[in-house]
């Protein structure tokens, strides 16, 4: 994808693109302002909490007809007034509105205006329908489950998926890799799961020998030091060199690569924001087998077992050794939360994993009187708890081991309809506290968050500008390609600084919309913006293209542009009215064809 940026002179009006045949769309009425009443009113301050919930049956089936009266919501304890329960099935229209009709367009060519748009027309609703991502952490798991991963989605399109899903593909490598943009299309999809390389450059990763090999590596290496006594074996000095003088010292410095950073953390934290620029309920399905939450954490565990805590100082491990993981962990929460985004993670490992290495466990803990701390349980605990967590913090569900991993997903996707979103109000201004829902109906289950959430969608006014191109004919039927251009001034986007500059990444999202409703066509795309050390301060009068397109037939559409940022920042959002005619588009809708010139 090739990302263009040039400089736009001071004009009034919007400029054209003349040499590629591109028109400008534009707003040319203004807002009118409302009176404002000036007489006395009482105040009211809500404090209204959201979170999502979700209802299943004792087999894991979705419940779809759960009624408020069955529903109970308790804070820290406390029952509160439910405000209102909202079920993702039957709420079948896109739950941010209709888009506001925006005033009449006007369309511009290089010889001026040509036409005006009729009087604006009110356009129902976007249909809601149900979008998934399937996420494979290839970054987080073993070689051998991959291909079972990649065989369980499969076998999910050909036989579950319904004809008006979007689903999408990801894999997480050191960044979000998306194999496949939102499409009802199965083919593609198939062929897309067929082809998506989930071994290349992504070494295998077993956290259980993980973590025999750093209790091998501490035995071998700095078992001399937990003694008691100050001796280096030979082999220390040579991993270590001269530097460590004691055990603290070599047993971080052993550890230090087995501690990984949030990196896959915040790669989740990225896709979610990219997400936040479509409209409505996504849901993620997350292959993984654990992502650590805490390392250092799990690494002073396995010093715990060698030696206790009667030689290692533990009050210095930390400093060297802890991450901050409990700050990216809340962000992607809430950016989930923000985004409409609900995980379903799928922890592909058994509860045999739990298990330890009793070979190295009776060379070092008895020896050294360690306190029975079993690492390799630890780690499955704190892998696993990252991902139940997610789930539950999002209102989704975690599933664990693979007996029937096909089934598993099925579940999990199906559970998208019964997802409910609840709000309540609270009489505690402060901070959410613990949650708790209820059922009043017997035999039903509900994953609930831990605390509801308090909305915080960032957004900003970025001025959206849009393009469109003649439309060329695609071959089928009487559909055409239209060109698309959404555009934006580099000076209103989040450039922050990173490796080589500064720079963001962006979700752009195009929607066409016919006026009962129902979507013609939409496209969601990802980019990466990049302005070298020193070009970002000076970027004012330069505008961020990107250019995608989308195949509609003649007649009148609604099309919503929408930017968002990396951490869920709406930056800008557009809705424009236009008439696809043969070989042309006019602004507004409007019946006639216009004249040849």
């Amino acid at each position: 994808m090739t990302v263009r940026t040039w400089r736009r002179r001071p004009t009034v009006g919007v400029l054209m693109l003349v040499c590629t045949g591109w028109f400008s769309v534009s707003t040319s009425a203004e807002e009118q302002s409302r009176p404002v009443d000036s007489s006395l009113q009482e105040k009211v301050e809500v404090n209204l909490v959201e979170a999502k919930i979700t209802v299943t049956d004792r087999k894991g089936r979705p419940v779809t007809d759960l009624r408020p009266e069955e529903v109970r919501v308790y804070e820290r304890g406390r029952q509160q007034r439910l405000a209102f329960l909202e079920s993702w099935k039957e709420n079948r229209r896109d739950p941010s509105g209709a888009s506001p009709a925006p005033p009449p367009a006007s369309l511009y060519t290089p010889e001026g205006r040509v036409s005006t748009g009729a009087q604006t027309v009110v356009v129902a609703p976007a249909t809601a329908m149900r979008r998934v991502v399937m996420v494979f952490d290839v970054r987080n798991s073993k070689l051998r489950v991959r291909e079972e991963w990649r065989q369980a989605a499969l076998r999910w399109v050909r036989e579950s998926m319904k004809d008006d899903d979007r689903v999408a593909l990801v894999a997480l490598r050191s960044y979000p890799d998306w194999a496949a943009w939102f499409t009802a299309d199965k083919s593609s999809l198939l062929a897309s799961l067929d082809g998506l390389d989930l071994f290349h450059d992504v070494p295998n990763r077993d956290r259980r020998e993980e973590m025999s090999a750093l209790m091998t590596d501490l035995g071998a290496i700095c078992v001399d030091l937990g003694g008691g006594g100050r001796r280096r074996s030979a082999q220390s000095k040579m991993a270590l060199g001269p530097d460590p003088t004691d055990e603290t010292s070599c047993a971080t410095t052993v550890s230090r690569p087995y501690v990984e950073s949030e990196e896959s953390i915040q790669n989740l934290r990225q896709l979610t924001g990219q997400l936040s620029a479509v409209p409505g309920r996504k849901a993620i399905v997350l292959f993984s087998e654990g992502i650590v939450s805490d390392a250092g954490n799990v690494a002073v565990n396995a010093m715990l077992s060698i030696w206790g805590n009667r030689v290692i100082n533990f009050r210095n491990i930390p400093t060297f050794l802890e991450r901050d993981v409990l700050r990216p962990i809340g962000e992607l929460h809430q950016a989930a939360v923000s985004s409409d985004v609900v995980f379903f993670t799928m922890d592909t490992r058994t509860g045999a994993e739990r298990g330890y290495s009793a070979d190295i466990a009776e060379q070092v803990s008895p020896a050294t009187g360690g306190l029975g701390v079993n690492p390799w349980h630890e780690m499955f605990e704190s892998t696993h708890g990252t991902l139940s967590a997610l789930a539950n913090a999002t209102g989704g569900r975690a599933f664990l081991g693979k007996s029937d991993l096909p089934k598993d997903v099925a579940l999990a996707t199906d559970s998208y309809y019964g997802i409910y979103h609840l709000g309540y109000y609270r009489e505690d201004p402060g901070e959410p506290g613990k949650l708790k829902v209820k059922i009043g109906r017997p035999g039903l289950e509900v994953a609930t968050p831990s605390r509801a959430e308090t909305r915080r969608r960032n957004s900003r006014s970025s001025p959206l500008e849009l393009a469109l191109g003649r439309p060329v004919p695609t071959g089928a039927g009487d559909t055409q390609e239209v060109p698309i251009a959404v555009m934006t001034p580099m000076e209103a986007l989040p450039l922050r600084r990173g490796a080589g500059g500064h720079g963001c990444q962006l979700g752009i999202f195009l929607q066409a919309q016919r006026p009962d409703g129902s979507v013609a066509a939409e496209r969601f795309q990802t980019a990466i913006v990049v302005a070298e050390d020193g070009t970002h301060a000076g970027s004012a009068g330069e505008y961020y293209e990107h250019r995608t397109s989308l195949d509609l037939a003649p007649g009148p559409y609604r099309v919503r542009a929408r930017l968002s940022d990396e951490l869920s920042e709406i930056l800008g959002e557009r809705t424009i009215d236009l008439t696809v005619f043969p070989g042309t588009v006019q602004g507004g809708f409007v019946e006639d064809e216009p004249a040849e010139p």
